[in-house]
Formats: C-alpha cells, structure tokens, sequence
C-alpha cells in the first residue's frame, strides 16, 4: 500500500532504518565503517566525533539506532516505536540501556563525560 502524504515521513524513515540495520549487521562481519548518520559541525572536535561515531557502531544497532532517532533526529518515543514498528515500552527501554551503553563503551574507548 501507498502511504498518504500525512505517513509519509515515518514510512521512509522506517525504510531507512532498515536498510541501515541491515547494512550495520553486514559491515560488523568485514570490517568498521563509520557511522554516516552524524555529519561533523564545522566548529566540533573531529576526534571528539570521530569517538562518538565508534561507539554507536560498536553498540547493538537496536540501542544505538533509538538513540539517534531521538537525540540526533529528535523524534519522541511514540514516534520512533511507530518507525521501528514496536511499542513505546520497548522504545524507553531501548534508550534506557542505550545510554548505560553509550556511557560505558565511551568511557572504555577513552571519553570523559
């Protein structure tokens, strides 16, 4: 079915981020490829988020994948539990063990937060 022009937007974002699982599930089995869905701010440290981009990838894509939904795309939680066609229970929990995640992988790889 065609989505209306009202959906539209979650359906290429669901689509999206699908595609970008399935390329991060492939990409884990070769070799490291950057995270591509932070573009560097001209006035940001590069190794600052050269760091940043490393740990979303050595995270598991369902946590790391949530937390760019909301803290990069700024989507809320009843947003992306319609994108990633889950409940938003799962979404918190997603983004709560993402952050635990996100702190001790960063931290391991040398970050100060």
């Amino acid at each position: 079915p065609t989505p209306s022009s009202n959906d539209i937007r979650p359906w290429l974002y669901r689509i999206a981020t699908n595609i970008a699982i399935d390329q991060s599930r492939r990409a884990r089995r070769f070799k490291f490829i950057p995270f591509i869905g932070i573009e560097p701010a001209p006035d940001r440290d590069t190794a600052q988020i050269d760091l940043v981009r490393r740990v979303l990838h050595a995270m598991p894509p369902e946590q790391s994948t949530a937390l760019v939904l909301r803290l990069h795309e700024g989507f809320a939680p009843v947003e992306i539990a319609e994108l990633l066609g889950i409940s938003e229970a799962a979404v918190r929990s997603r983004l709560v063990r993402g952050r635990r995640k996100f702190q001790e992988t960063y931290e391991r790889m040398g970050g100060v937060l």
